[in-house]
């Protein structure tokens, strides 16, 4: 397990550190992604797309010590690789969430909080028929429980 530090602001350095560990966590769980993955389409493939897609956004990126840097790295190396439909989806909330955060060399919460928000509106453009149920959703949901949870934590984790 990797060490957690809970810090104020990150930097590009701890984005693809993020990035890292949320890849290796969703290839932990790609199978249990493809069981679940029933909806629009029960093509069992969720799983194996998102690891795809996030281990080329880890592996491809050019490394940046600044996050919006280092977070428009992320976000071209998972256009450029994205797979399937939720590989697309997540590449696409990704470059909102470059474009709405690319002047900052170290994010704090209420920065991130706030970019994370924004990037929601770029993954709805990006998709011609957004579908509720979808990975739009857990996505849209996620960034809810963010902006929430971010108005009573302090610190962001870096690993």
């Amino acid at each position: 397990m990797n060490e957690v530090i809970l810090t104020q602001k990150i930097n590009g350095n701890d984005l693809i550190g993020w990035f890292s560990c949320g890849a290796e966590e969703v290839g932990l769980h790609n199978k249990h992604l493809n069981e679940i993955n029933v909806f629009p389409i029960a093509d069992g493939d969720t799983g194996t797309n998102l690891v795809t897609t996030l281990t080329a956004m880890v592996e491809l990126a050019h490394r940046k010590d600044a996050f919006g840097g280092m977070m428009t790295a992320i976000s071209e190396a998972g256009m450029a690789h994205a797979r399937g439909n939720s590989g697309i989806i997540f590449a696409s909330y990704i470059n909102g969430l470059a474009m709405e955060s690319s002047a900052y060399d170290e994010i704090g919460k209420k920065e991130f909080s706030q970019a994370a928000f924004k990037a929601v509106d770029y993954l709805y453009e990006a998709i011609e028929n957004p579908v509720k149920g979808t990975m739009i959703t857990v996505i849209s949901d996620w960034q809810n429980f963010y902006s929430l949870i971010m108005r009573n934590i302090w610190d962001l984790m870096i690993f």
